[in-house]
Protein backbone atom coordinates (compact mmCIF):
# COMPACT_ATOMS: atom_id res chain seq x y z
CA UNK A 1 0.00 0.00 0.00
CA UNK A 2 2.72 2.69 1.04
CA UNK A 3 5.11 1.68 -2.36
CA UNK A 4 1.96 2.18 -4.48
CA UNK A 5 0.59 5.39 -2.28
CA UNK A 6 4.68 6.66 -2.52
CA UNK A 7 4.25 6.08 -6.79
CA UNK A 8 0.67 7.63 -7.03
CA UNK A 9 2.20 11.02 -5.04
CA UNK A 10 5.16 11.07 -7.30
CA UNK A 11 3.49 10.70 -10.94
CA UNK A 12 0.85 13.42 -9.98
CA UNK A 13 1.82 15.98 -8.20
CA UNK A 14 -1.56 17.61 -7.49
CA UNK A 15 -3.14 14.48 -6.34
CA UNK A 16 -4.23 14.18 -2.68
CA UNK A 17 -3.65 10.92 -1.05
CA UNK A 18 -5.89 9.60 2.43
CA UNK A 19 -5.25 6.57 3.63
CA UNK A 20 -7.15 5.33 6.41
CA UNK A 21 -8.56 1.95 8.25
CA UNK A 22 -8.22 -0.26 11.61
CA UNK A 23 -4.12 -0.87 11.50
CA UNK A 24 -4.96 -2.89 15.29
CA UNK A 25 -1.87 -1.69 16.22
CA UNK A 26 -2.19 1.95 18.21
CA UNK A 27 0.34 4.36 16.52
CA UNK A 28 1.33 5.69 19.66
CA UNK A 29 1.90 2.65 21.19
CA UNK A 30 5.68 2.05 21.24
CA UNK A 31 6.04 -1.27 22.40
CA UNK A 32 4.04 -2.88 19.04
CA UNK A 33 4.88 -0.06 16.58
CA UNK A 34 7.84 -0.54 14.96
CA UNK A 35 10.49 1.55 13.08
CA UNK A 36 12.68 -1.13 11.26
CA UNK A 37 10.79 -3.52 9.37
CA UNK A 38 13.65 -5.89 8.72
CA UNK A 39 14.25 -6.02 12.64
CA UNK A 40 10.38 -5.74 13.53
CA UNK A 41 9.45 -8.89 10.86
CA UNK A 42 9.10 -11.43 13.51
CA UNK A 43 7.24 -9.62 16.60
CA UNK A 44 3.71 -10.48 15.17
CA UNK A 45 2.82 -6.08 14.70
CA UNK A 46 2.67 -4.69 11.89
CA UNK A 47 4.74 -1.93 11.03
CA UNK A 48 1.76 -0.08 8.81
CA UNK A 49 2.65 3.27 10.53
CA UNK A 50 6.26 3.38 10.08
CA UNK A 51 5.47 2.45 6.55
CA UNK A 52 3.39 5.35 5.70
CA UNK A 53 4.71 8.14 8.05
CA UNK A 54 8.29 7.11 8.25
CA UNK A 55 10.24 7.35 5.22
CA UNK A 56 11.17 3.68 4.90
CA UNK A 57 9.24 3.58 1.40
CA UNK A 58 10.31 5.66 -1.40
CA UNK A 59 10.70 8.49 1.03
CA UNK A 60 6.97 8.74 2.02
CA UNK A 61 5.88 10.61 4.66
CA UNK A 62 1.86 10.70 5.33
CA UNK A 63 1.02 12.83 8.26
CA UNK A 64 -1.30 11.47 10.52
CA UNK A 65 -4.98 13.05 11.23
CA UNK A 66 -5.03 11.05 14.56
CA UNK A 67 -2.20 10.51 16.27
CA UNK A 68 -2.97 13.08 19.05
CA UNK A 69 -6.79 11.48 19.17
CA UNK A 70 -6.49 8.93 21.91
CA UNK A 71 -8.23 5.52 22.21
CA UNK A 72 -10.54 4.65 19.28
CA UNK A 73 -11.13 1.04 20.80
CA UNK A 74 -14.13 1.33 23.45
CA UNK A 75 -14.65 -0.18 26.60
CA UNK A 76 -16.21 -3.45 25.13
CA UNK A 77 -16.32 -5.38 29.10
CA UNK A 78 -18.88 -2.38 30.46
CA UNK A 79 -16.71 -2.07 33.66
CA UNK A 80 -15.84 1.46 32.31
CA UNK A 81 -12.33 0.42 32.41
CA UNK A 82 -10.31 0.59 29.19
CA UNK A 83 -8.89 -2.67 28.01
CA UNK A 84 -5.48 -0.74 26.47
CA UNK A 85 -4.54 2.02 28.15
CA UNK A 86 -2.19 3.58 26.42
CA UNK A 87 -2.10 2.58 23.11
CA UNK A 88 -3.81 5.52 21.30
CA UNK A 89 -5.67 5.09 17.91
CA UNK A 90 -5.56 1.83 16.47
CA UNK A 91 -8.41 3.27 13.78
CA UNK A 92 -6.53 5.71 11.71
CA UNK A 93 -6.03 8.46 8.96
CA UNK A 94 -3.26 9.70 7.51
CA UNK A 95 -2.86 12.27 4.56
CA UNK A 96 -0.43 13.10 1.60
CA UNK A 97 0.51 15.33 -1.19
CA UNK A 98 -0.87 18.72 -2.83
CA UNK A 99 -3.31 19.09 -0.74
CA UNK A 100 -2.53 17.67 2.61
CA UNK A 101 -2.39 21.29 4.72
CA UNK A 102 -6.25 21.24 4.37
CA UNK A 103 -7.21 18.29 6.08
CA UNK A 104 -7.25 19.31 9.94
CA UNK A 105 -6.93 16.91 12.80
CA UNK A 106 -9.39 14.12 12.78
CA UNK A 107 -12.40 13.28 15.12
CA UNK A 108 -13.84 10.85 16.75
CA UNK A 109 -17.32 10.12 17.13
CA UNK A 110 -19.11 9.59 20.58
CA UNK A 111 -21.34 6.56 19.89
CA UNK A 112 -19.94 2.93 18.63
CA UNK A 113 -23.48 2.02 17.01
CA UNK A 114 -22.80 -1.31 18.06
CA UNK A 115 -18.90 -1.95 17.28
CA UNK A 116 -16.33 -1.63 19.84
CA UNK A 117 -14.27 1.22 17.93
CA UNK A 118 -15.74 4.44 17.30
CA UNK A 119 -15.58 6.24 14.01
CA UNK A 120 -12.66 8.51 12.93
CA UNK A 121 -13.46 10.92 10.66
CA UNK A 122 -11.71 14.63 8.85
CA UNK A 123 -12.28 17.64 6.89
CA UNK A 124 -10.60 19.42 4.40
CA UNK A 125 -11.06 22.93 4.23
CA UNK A 126 -11.93 24.53 0.83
Amino acid sequence: MARHVAERLGENPNLTAVVGGDFNVGETDLAKSGTDPADDRTDGYDDTHALLAGGLVDGLRLRSLTREMGNTYCDTRGDGVFPYPGVGAIDVLYVGGAEAERFGEASRGRDTFGSDRYPVWAERAP
